[in-house]
């Protein structure tokens, strides 16, 4: 059987309507020790809080936690800093920014938020938009190769697809160690339009 093969990508595009938030514990102390302990505390206190927002905890996840020395620029070693890095993700856009607020509260002036990403609550519809735009499109690449070689296109043989949730964009906030007053007023967050992606790969019957 004599076959033509097709690879094409197809868009959608939507208005986000769920958001993450990286959420960063971060201070400093003269031992380790105590560092670490006024981290988990602190860390603590935003998961409480965290919980407090109705959040669920399958939208809450630790995704990195650490402690390493300060040095100042003589290469002196001059305390420690300990790291913990939270993600959790919003799942109404309109109650973000006072949400937000709540859990810069919680974790004072060790806080820093170091960025955000949006998305969807249920991309399918989008996705499967982007399906027929990608098989669609396919399709008349196969038409175009075929009259090309003297042939028709006839079935489809094969489909499969490679998911690609790109062409989207990821805002960048950072409220910095000690300016919890910056982010007393609600965060403003602009949904804006997003752009999911699949490509697909056809082979098509020479007829």
């Amino acid at each position: 059987m004599r076959t033509v093969t097709a690879t094409a990508e197809g868009s959608s595009q939507g208005t986000p309507d769920q958001l993450t938030a990286r959420l960063g514990i971060s201070n400093t102390g003269a031992s380790a020790g105590a560092v670490m302990a006024d981290n988990i505390r602190l860390a603590q206190a935003l998961i409480a809080r965290v919980a407090e927002l109705g959040i669920a905890d399958d939208d809450v996840a630790t995704s990195s936690v650490d402690i390493h020395p300060e040095h100042d620029r003589d290469a002196k070693q001059v305390g420690y800093r300990a790291n913990n890095m939270l993600s959790v993700r919003f799942r109404d856009l309109e109650a973000v920014g006072e949400k937000l607020d709540a859990l810069v509260d919680a974790a004072g002036d060790s806080i820093r938020i170091d960025g955000i990403s949006l998305g969807f609550n249920d991309p399918e519809a989008l996705l499967s938009a982007a399906r027929i735009d990608a098989v669609r499109r396919a399709r008349v690449q196969a038409d175009e190769m075929a009259q090309a070689a003297g042939a028709s296109v006839g079935d489809v043989v094969l489909i499969t697809d490679d998911l690609n949730t790109g062409g989207g964009f990821e805002p960048r906030v950072a409220f910095a160690a000690g300016a919890r007053s910056v982010a007393k007023a609600s965060v403003p967050i602009a949904a804006g339009s997003q752009e999911l992606t699949v490509k697909v790969r056809v082979v098509f019957e020479l007829t």
